[in-house]
């Protein structure tokens, strides 16, 4: 799951929801569906292009590969999120992609785009419990060249 908040008044502007396997399209991450509502909420395709106004992520895990473009380009400026990708592909099966591991610095080093503050871990423990029901439930582990199943 993700949330994206509006920072000055710390309200919420968005929730998403992983919605890839009930949409069948393979871009529906929790990440990319909470920003995608928060950038239509905002009216802009650039979270970070009105100076008074910035936005955060908030995840439940580490972005993948295809998320970390995403943030990238979004206009969020604070990403907190909680499991790591270690974590993830661990406990459910998911692989997160060939994400460099400087990726932190990578995002708060920007210097052309307003720069991402990342606080990692969390409350890593408790989205590793959430990661754990989720496979115990037998919820679907999608990846590339896989059915789903």
């Amino acid at each position: 799951a993700a949330v994206v908040v509006e920072e000055t008044s710390g309200g919420c502007v968005s929730v998403g929801v992983n919605l890839v396997v009930g949409s069948g399209l393979s871009v529906a991450h929790a990440a990319a569906v909470a920003i995608i509502l928060a950038q239509r909420h905002a009216g802009t395709f650039d979270l970070a292009g009105d100076p008074g106004r910035r936005y955060s992520l908030y995840a439940s895990g580490q972005p993948c590969v295809m998320c970390f473009g995403i943030l990238w380009w979004s206009g969020i400026t604070k990403l907190v999120c909680g499991a790591a990708a270690d974590d993830i592909e661990q406990i459910t099966g998911f692989r997160e992609g060939p994400l460099p591991s400087d990726w932190p610095a990578l995002l708060s080093g920007r210097t052309e785009l307003p720069p991402i503050t990342v606080i990692q871990d969390l409350l890593r423990p408790q989205a590793c419990d959430v990661l754990r029901a989720y496979a115990a439930a037998g919820h679907p582990v999608y990846n590339p060249g896989s059915t789903g199943d």
